[in-house]
């Protein structure tokens, strides 16, 4: 529908990778009905066990908005993450290459290539993986945002205060 999150990009790389799975070689995929996504039919008993045994987790900005709850939730699944490019990543700024892989959400044979590519390279999955979840932990917690977001607040009302923000 239009103006839902759940429109374009993530539909369409849903619908890309639901391909990818019936053509053949990806038997050992895991697919969340984009129906499902969001309304609470992802978060069954087994979600989160399917998060963390996964090796490689593609998630795809919202429309019209990016950096939601989905990146942060993969990352700390322990898994390779890949996500979509984001424009204004929170601070500090996840490295492409280094804790996830980005993809171009508009360019299907992008997105397989990576994904084939991770899958025969598994070593280099797991150092990226490893980074991104530790990064994660260290610096995109609740606890990072909450100090973000009541910093952002106080230099905006007071902007000779000092920001505590990014966390060392």
């Amino acid at each position: 529908a239009p103006g839902s999150p759940y429109a374009g990009g993530r539909r369409r790389v849903v619908e890309w990778l639901a391909e990818a799975k019936a053509t053949g070689g990806f038997e050992d995929w895991y697919l969340q009905p984009v129906s499902q996504m969001g309304v609470g039919g992802c978060f069954d008993r087994n979600y989160m066990r399917l998060m963390q045994d996964a090796r490689i987790v593609v998630t795809c900005q919202p429309a019209n908005w990016e950096g939601d709850w989905r990146t942060w939730e993969a990352l700390t699944s322990g898994a390779l993450v890949m996500i979509d490019e984001m424009s204004t990543p929170m601070p500090p700024a996840l490295e492409h290459g280094v804790h996830w892989v980005m993809y171009d959400s508009s360019d299907r044979a992008d997105l397989l290539r990576k994904l084939e590519y991770y899958r025969e390279h598994p070593e280099t999955a797991e150092r990226i993986a490893r980074a991104g979840h530790a990064f994660a932990l260290r610096y995109h917690r609740t606890l990072h945002r909450v100090d973000w977001i009541i910093d952002t607040a106080a230099r905006r009302a007071h902007p000779a205060v000092a920001g505590m923000y990014p966390p060392s």
